[in-house]
C-alpha cells in the first residue's frame, strides 16, 4: 500500500471540501430560507385553523338554529292545517282567507276527495285538480295523516313555497304554503356568506366554502362563485381531512396570497372545506429582512470556514513543499522519487532506470570553502541535472550529497547510455560559483528495472549499490548495476562493519598497525619505519588495507582510523626512544578528508604533546594529489607542522602529475618515489627510466629521496647508483609488527657497527 498521497491528490481533496462547504452553505442557505418562510406560513395556517374553527362553531350554531326554524314551521303548517281542517265545513274563501291571515301564512287550499280544489285563501286555482306524480296527489294517496315539504317551485304558480299537509276526518285534503321568501328572510342572519364576510380583514383578502361536490358554495368574491376545484393534490389532501397551503401569484386584487385550505369540523353538504387567502404584502418583508440577518450570519461563519481552509491550504503546501522537496536545490526529494516510481509501477510501465549522481569531492569543498560555499554548489548541480529534464526524464534530491536521474519509457540500452553521456558531459566543464572555478569528481550509478515483480524501493536500493561500487569505471563513466556488484557491496559491508568493530576494540575484528622499514641506501642502516595499517576479520580473514582503507574513506571512518594509527605511531616512537633508537623516526599516511579539517594541526600537536614525543621523530605522509587540488591550505598547515619539527613527504611521488617548479614552495622534506617508476627499473630499461631525472631534481630543490617497492638487488643498485637517499620494499623486509620491528633494529644496529 502506498504510504504517500502526490500533490494532485491533495488539490483534488481540497477542491472536493471547497465544493462540499459551498454545497453546504447553499443547501443551509435554502434550508433557513425556507425555515423563514414555513414559520411565517405555519402562524398563517394556525391562523386559518382558528378562522375554520370560528366558522365550525357558528355554523354548528346555525344548523341547531335552521332546525328549530324548521321545526316551527312545520308546526305552523300543521297546526293551521288543523284549524282548517276543524273548519272545512262551512269554508269559503273569506273563511280562508281569514285564516291565512290570522296565521301568517300565503296560501291555503282544500281538496275534496277526488284531489279538485274546493276552496283556496287567494281565490285562485279554484277547480284545478291533481295527479299523479304531483305531491299532493301522492300525499293523497299515501298513510300519511300530515307531511311538511322543503322549499319546492309551484307547480302552477312557478314561486316557490314551503307546504305542509293534512288529511280531514271526513278524507278532504287542506294544503297550507309559505312563500320561499318568507322562509329566506327568517333565515338570513344564519347564512353562510355572513359568516364568511365577518371574517375578512386586513390579512384575510378572501374566504370561501367548498361543498361535498368540491364546487365553491359561498364566497368572499363572487367572480369564482359555484366554480369547481380541480386540483387533484388538493382534492386529495381534502378527502384525507388534510390542511393544504400554496402560494398563488396576483389572485386577489393583483397580489400573492398564501391559500389554505382548511377542513371544517362542523361539516354540512353546503360546507365542508373553507379556504382563506392571506395577503403576502405584509409577510415578504419580515421573511427576506430576517433571511436577510441569517444569511448574513452565516456567511460570515461561510467566510470564516473559507479563510481557514484556504489558510490550511497554503499551511499544507508549506508542508508538502518540506515534505516532498529539498529545501536546498527546489527538486522533489526521495520520498517524491519513491511515490513516482510506485504510481508507475502500479500502471505496469518497466522500461525505466534510476541513474544515482554522487560528487565524490563534496566533503572535501565543504572543508575547504565551508558548508554555504558546499550549499551554492549544491544548487549548481541541481539546475545543471534540472536542464535534461522532459516528460520522460525528471531530477531529484535523493539524499545529503546524492541526487538522482529518473528515466522512463526509453526504447533500449542505447538511449539509457545517451543520457549518461549527458550527464557526464554536463559536469567535464567547471562550476564557475563567484571567483572560484570548481572540477567536481562525480560518480554515477544506474539501475535498470528488468524485473516486472521488483519494487520501487528495490530499484532504489540497487541504483545506490551500483553507485557505492568502487570497480573500475574509467571507460564508461559509471557503474551498471548487476549481481557481482551486489556481492561486492555486501563485502563492502562486512568490512565496513569490522573497522566499526577493530575501533571499538571488539573480538570480531582486529584494527592494528605493522611496521616497514626505511634504509639508508649508503650505509643499509634503518633511519625509520613506516606505519601501515592492517585489518583481520575472523569473517574474512586478512583484508588488504588498499580495500580497507578506501572502505573507510568512504564511509566516513577514515578520520578515527588515521587518529588510531597516529597515536600507535607516537607509542612506537616513544618504546624506540626508550630502548635507545632516538633518531628513529616513525611515518605515518594522512588522508585528505582529515588534513583538510580545520582542527588537524592542532589535533596532531595535542597527540604528540600528549604521548610526550619529539616532533622529529614523526613523518606526515600525504599524497601528492591533495596538494595540487588544495595547495593553499595545505601548504599553510604543512608550515605549522613543521615549525614544530614534524617531517612532511609526499607519498606516491609522480603519479599526480606534479610540477617540480610548483614543489619548490611546498612546505615538505622528503619525495616518496612511486613504485611505479621503480618497477621499471631493470637492464633493459635502465637508461630509458625517468626515475634518475626525479632523484637529481629533488636534490637540486633540497628534497631527500626515498624509493618505494624495492625488490630486485638491480633496482637497489641503480638507486645507489643516482644517489636515491633511502630506500624501502620487501627486497630489505615487509611490513612486521612491533616487537620484530624493534628486533630488526637490533639486529641492524650490531650489522652496522
Amino acid at each position: 500500500m502506498r504510504k504517500f498521497r502526490s500533490r494532485t491528490a491533495r488539490l483534488i481533496y481540497l477542491k472536493t471540501l471547497f465544493i462540499f462547504l459551498t454545497v453546504v452553505f447553499v443547501v443551509t442557505t435554502v434550508f433557513i430560507s425556507r425555515s423563514l418562510k414555513d414559520f411565517f406560513y405555519n402562524l398563517k395556517i394556525s391562523e386559518a385553523e382558528n378562522i375554520s374553527r370560528s366558522i365550525s362553531s357558528d355554523l354548528s350554531h346555525t344548523g341547531e338554529s335552521v332546525d328549530l326554524i324548521n321545526k316551527l314551521l312545520n308546526d305552523k303548517l300543521l297546526t293551521t292545517a288543523k284549524a282548517v281542517g276543524v273548519n272545512h265545513n262551512v269554508l269559503d274563501k273569506q273563511l280562508l282567507a281569514g285564516l291565512a291571515a290570522a296565521f301568517a301564512v300565503d296560501e291555503v287550499y282544500a281538496y275534496n276527495t277526488d284531489g279538485i280544489v274546493e276552496y283556496s285563501a287567494s281565490g285562485k286555482y279554484v277547480g284545478w285538480q291533481t295527479y299523479p306524480g304531483h305531491p299532493v296527489y301522492e300525499f293523497m294517496h299515501s298513510d300519511k295523516e300530515s307531511m311538511t315539504e322543503e322549499i319546492r317551485k309551484d307547480s302552477e304558480s312557478d314561486l316557490y313555497y314551503k307546504y305542509g299537509y293534512i288529511k280531514a276526518p271526513d278524507g278532504c285534503t287542506i294544503q297550507i304554503g309559505i312563500l320561499a321568501e318568507t322562509v329566506q328572510i327568517m333565515l338570513e342572519s344564519f347564512r353562510l356568506q355572513s359568516l364568511l364576510e365577518k371574517n375578512i380583514d386586513d390579512d384575510v383578502v378572501e374566504l370561501f366554502a367548498v361543498n361535498n361536490l368540491y364546487q365553491i358554495s359561498a364566497s368572499t368574491n363572487s367572480e369564482i362563485l359555484n366554480h369547481r376545484i380541480l386540483d387533484k393534490e388538493l382534492i386529495s389532501h381534502l378527502e384525507n381531512n388534510k390542511i393544504y397551503g400554496s402560494i398563488k401569484t396576483k389572485t386577489v386584487d393583483g397580489a400573492d396570497v398564501y391559500q389554505i385550505y382548511v377542513p371544517l369540523q362542523y361539516k354540512s353538504e353546503h360546507a365542508r372545506v373553507v379556504a382563506v387567502s392571506f395577503s403576502l404584502e405584509p409577510i415578504n418583508p419580515v421573511i427576506r429582512k430576517t433571511t436577510y440577518i441569517s444569511l448574513a450570519g452565516l456567511s460570515i461563519v461561510y467566510l470564516a470556514l473559507l479563510i481557514g481552509m484556504i489558510a490550511n491550504y497554503f499551511y499544507n503546501r508549506r508542508v508538502y513543499n518540506l515534505a516532498y522537496n529539498d529545501t536546498l536545490t527546489k527538486l522533489p526529494n526521495r520520498i517524491s522519487l519513491l511515490g513516482v516510481l510506485e504510481r508507475d509501477m502500479e500502471k505496469g510501465q518497466h522500461k525505466r532506470a534510476v541513474i544515482m549522481v554522487r560528487c565524490e569531492n563534496m566533503d572535501l569543498i565543504n572543508s575547504v570553502y565551508g558548508f554555504e560555499y558546499g550549499d551554492l554548489v549544491f544548487r549548481e548541480i541541481a539546475n545543471r541535472l534540472k536542464m535534461l529534464e522532459n516528460r520522460n526524464i525528471r531530477a531529484f534530491k535523493f539524499t545529503a550529497n546524492n541526487f538522482a536521474v529518473y528515466l522512463k519509457n526509453y526504447q533500449d540500452k542505447t538511449e539509457l547510455v545517451a543520457t549518461l553521456a549527458k550527464i557526464k558531459y554536463l559536469f567535464e566543464r567547471p562550476l564557475l560559483i563567484g571567483l572560484e572555478s570548481e572540477h567536481l569528481l562525480i560518480k554515477i550509478g544506474v539501475a535498470e528495472c528488468t524485473d516486472p515483480n521488483q519494487t520501487a524501493g528495490g530499484l532504489l536500493q540497487n541504483a545506490t549499490l551500483a553507485l557505492n561500487y568502487s570497480g573500475p569505471s574509467d571507460t564508461v563513466g559509471y557503474h551498471l548495476f548487476d549481481e557481482q556488484m551486489e556481492f561486492k557491496l555486501q563485502r563492502e559491508e562486512r568490512i565496513e562493519d569490522d573497522i566499526r568493530a577493530g575501533l571499538r576494540d571488539e573480538p570480531s575484528a582486529q584494527l592494528y598497525p605493522e611496521f616497514q622499514p626505511i634504509v639508508d641506501t649508503k650505509s643499509n642502516k634503518i633511519t625509520g619505519f613506516e606505519l601501515l595499517a592492517r585489518l583481520y576479520s575472523q569473517e574474512l580473514g586478512q583484508v588488504s588495507p588498499f580495500e580497507f582503507i578506501a572502505i573507510a574513506e568512504r564511509k566516513q571512518l577514515i578520520n578515527q582510523l588515521s587518529n588510531r594509527m597516529l597515536r600507535a605511531a607516537c607509542a612506537f616512537i616513544g618504546q624506540l626512544t626508550r630502548e635507545g633508537f632516538g633518531d628513529i623516526s616513525v611515518a605515518v599516511n594522512i588522508s585528505a578528508i582529515h588534513l583538510l579539517q580545520d582542527n588537524f594541526t592542532a589535533h596532531v600537536l595535542g597527540i604528540v604533546n600528549e604521548t610526550g614525543v619529539n616532533g622529529h621523530n614523526l613523518e606526515l605522509e600525504i599524497t601528492e594529489t591533495i596538494l595540487m587540488e588544495n595547495y593553499g591550505i595545505v601548504n599553510e598547515r604543512l608550515k605549522d607542522l613543521r615549525a614544530n619539527g614534524i617531517r612532511i613527504s609526499i607519498d606516491d611521488f609522480g603519479t599526480g602529475y606534479s610540477s617540480f617548479y610548483r614543489l619548490k614552495e611546498l612546505n615538505i622534506d622528503t619525495l616518496k618515489i612511486d613504485r611505479y617508476f621503480i618497477n621499471d627499473i631493470s637492464k633493459a630499461q635502465k637508461d630509458a627510466s625517468i626515475t634518475r631525472d626525479i632523484i637529481s631534481m629533488a636534490h637540486r630543490l633540497g628534497l631527500e629521496t626515498v624509493a618505494e617497492g624495492v625488490e630486485l638487488s638491480e633496482q637497489r643498485d641503480y638507486l645507489l647508483e643516482y644517489e636515491c637517499d633511502k630506500i624501502q620494499g620487501f627486497l630489505f623486509s615487509k611490513a612486521v609488527p612491533k616487537a620484530e620491528a624493534i628486533e630488526l633494529l637490533k639486529n641492524n644496529a650490531d650489522c652496522c657497527q
